[in-house]
C-alpha cells in the first residue's frame, strides 16, 4: 500500500523526482569510475535504497523500483544484444526468430500477424516483415538494449479467403474434389470425416469451416482464415475419383532434411512452417505402436531416426494418428510392430507444440 515519489540522486546530486507508477529517463555527466545511485522517498531520505554503479564512457542503466513502507527496493534490468541483425531476420521464420530473441535474454516479446498473402505466395507464409525493439526497426548484433525493452515480431500469413464454391454447391461433389478445391483456394487445414447417413458413396454431405463453432451455411462472398479448420464429411463408399490425391512432389532440400534428423532439439516446428504438405523420406524404427482409442486394428505409431538400439537418438518425434495397415503401405513384412527398422515416405503435417510430435500422413513403409 506504499505510494510516495522517489528523488533520485548520483553520489550527492539530485538528478530530480520519479513520480509514483511513472518511467521517467535520467542524464547526468559523471567521470569515469564508481558511482552511487540512490532513490529516496521524498521528504523522507531515512526511507532510501542504493546501488554501485561503474561508468566507462557512454553507459546506459535501467532500474526498476519498487516502494516499501521501509525502504526502496531497486532491481537492474539487464542489458541485452539482438541474435541477428534488423536486415537478417526477414529470412527467418516467426517462430525461429521469437526462439532466438527469448534466448538471448529479451523478456517483453509480441508477435503481430501480417494477414497481406495471396494464395500464390504461400511460400512466405510465417516468414517475418519486419522487427523493432523499443521502437528501433535498424539494429546489429553489436547493439544494446533493455532486456524488458518490446520486442515485435510481424510477421506474413495468408489474407482471409474465401470458400471455393458454396456449401449447397460443394453438396454431391466428389469429397476428394472438394479437397483439392479448398487446398487449391489456400485453405491449410482441410480434414475428412465419413458420415453413417444414407447417400451415394464418396460425395459430400456437408462441409463445415472454422471447427466446432464454423458455419457449414456460407457462400463464396464469405472470407475465412487460412488456417481455418475445414471438414469434408462424406458417404461412406467408393471414392468418386479414379486417381488418388497425390502428395506434393516439390522436394525438401536435403541439408534441410539432414538437419532435422540429425539435431538434438526435438523443436520441428520450423520444419513444419516451412515443408508443410511436402513429401520426404527416411530411415527410421518404430519406438511405440497403440490402438487408436477403442480400435483393434487403427494405431497411433511413434516413429524416432535412424535405427533401434543405436544411439544417441536424434531428431524429433514423429507421429503417425489413427492409421491402419493399408493406410501405411507397408512392404516387406506382413505386419508392423514395435522396435522394427524402416524406410518411411510420408506427408510432413502439423507440429504438436504441446504434445511435441511432427505429424505425418503416411505414404509407404518399407520394413528394413
Amino acid at each position: 500500500m506504499s505510494k510516495y515519489d522517489i528523488a533520485v540522486y548520483v553520489d550527492a546530486d539530485s538528478l530530480g523526482t520519479l513520480d509514483h507508477g511513472t518511467t521517467k529517463t535520467f542524464e547526468a555527466t559523471l567521470a569515469d569510475g564508481d558511482h552511487e545511485l540512490r532513490f529516496a522517498k521524498e521528504d523522507d531520505g531515512n526511507v532510501d535504497g542504493s546501488v554501485g554503479i561503474s561508468i566507462n564512457g557512454d553507459t546506459s542503466l535501467k532500474y526498476r523500483v519498487k516502494c516499501t513502507s521501509s525502504q526502496v527496493e531497486i532491481e537492474q534490468i539487464d542489458s541485452v544484444s539482438p541474435p541477428i541483425s534488423s536486415d537478417e531476420a526477414s529470412a527467418k521464420y516467426h517462430d525461429e526468430l521469437y526462439r532466438a530473441f527469448e534466448d538471448a535474454g529479451f523478456t517483453n516479446i509480441r508477435e503481430e500477424e501480417l494477414r497481406d498473402l495471396t494464395p500464390d505466395q504461400s511460400g512466405k507464409n510465417w516468414l517475418v516483415g519486419s522487427i523493432s525493439i523499443g521502437g528501433v526497426e535498424s539494429f546489429s548484433v553489436q547493439d544494446a538494449f533493455a532486456a524488458d525493452d518490446e520486442v515485435v515480431i510481424s510477421y506474413h500469413v495468408l489474407a482471409d479467403l474465401n470458400p471455393p464454391a458454396s456449401s449447397d454447391e460443394l453438396e454431391g461433389m466428389g469429397y476428394e474434389n472438394v479437397v483439392e478445391l479448398f487446398e487449391g483456394a489456400g485453405f491449410i487445414n482441410v480434414t475428412t470425416a465419413l458420415t453413417s447417413a444414407s447417400g451415394v458413396g464418396g460425395t459430400v454431405s456437408s462441409v463445415k469451416i472454422g471447427g466446432v463453432l464454423g458455419s457449414s451455411d456460407f457462400t463464396t462472398s464469405d472470407s475465412f482464415s487460412f488456417d481455418a479448420g475445414v471438414e469434408i464429411t462424406y458417404y461412406e463408399g467408393a471414392s468418386t475419383s479414379d486417381e488418388p490425391t497425390q502428395p506434393s512432389t516439390e522436394e525438401v532440400p536435403e541439408e534441410d532434411l539432414s538437419s532435422l534428423l540429425s539435431s538434438s532439439d526435438t523443436d520441428a516446428s520450423w520444419f513444419s512452417s516451412a515443408y508443410r504438405g511436402r513429401t520426404i523420406t527416411f530411415d527410421g524404427w518404430v519406438a511405440n505402436m497403440v490402438n487408436h482409442e477403442n480400435y483393434d486394428t487403427r494405431y497411433d505409431v511413434l516413429i524416432l531416426a535412424g535405427d533401434n538400439g543405436v544411439s544417441p537418438m536424434t531428431g524429433p518425434n514423429f507421429r503417425l494418428t489413427d492409421v491402419n495397415f493399408y493406410d501405411m503401405n507397408v512392404t516387406n513384412a506382413d505386419s508392423l510392430r514395435g522396435g522394427d527398422n524402416i524406410t518411411i515416405t510420408a506427408i510432413v503435417g502439423e507440429y504438436n507444440s504441446t504434445a511435441d510430435w511432427l505429424e505425418l500422413d503416411p505414404v509407404s513403409i518399407s520394413v528394413r
